[in-house]
């Protein structure tokens, strides 16, 4: 079985602004640390590179099947036994990983101590991919 999930960076991109003005506004260095549009080219370049991760933490189970400026899409070869009920969880697991892999480069630019609250994030959304990616629904006896 096939699943595909896409991955709009228009959804992704204003959660990465949230997070960056949020830490800038505690932090009260808004102007360094909260990213906006202007900083387009750079957060662009960091979406790439966070698909580039999926990819590769996917690897086994899917792939990169089409990338534009807008959007990523992900097709996964599954067996006809997963858990279709657990791809809402898997599409939002991926949507966090991004957002959150965006923010902790975007904090390596700009507040060294972000860096590693956001790395565990991704960690962690990266074992909940795999862990969706591997579930199965039981086997019905007759």
């Amino acid at each position: 079985m096939n699943i595909e999930v896409t991955l709009n960076k228009a959804e992704i991109m204003p959660e990465v602004y949230k997070i960056t003005g949020y830490t800038g506004a505690k932090s009260k260095d808004v102007e360094q640390i909260s990213s906006s549009e202007d900083d387009e080219n750079i957060l662009n370049s960091y979406f790439g590179e966070a698909v580039s991760s999926v990819a590769d933490i996917v690897s086994r189970y899917g792939y990169l099947s089409e990338e534009t400026n807008e959007f990523s899409a992900f097709c996964f070869v599954l067996p006809s036994s997963w858990k279709q009920t657990v791809k809402m969880a898997l599409e939002k697991s991926l949507k966090q990983y991004v957002s959150n892999y965006i923010c902790m480069q975007w904090f390596n630019l700009t507040s060294k101590e972000e860096v590693t609250y956001y790395g565990t994030i991704c960690d962690e959304q990266a074992i909940a991919i795999k862990k969706y990616l591997l579930e199965r629904e039981r086997p019905k006896r007759n």
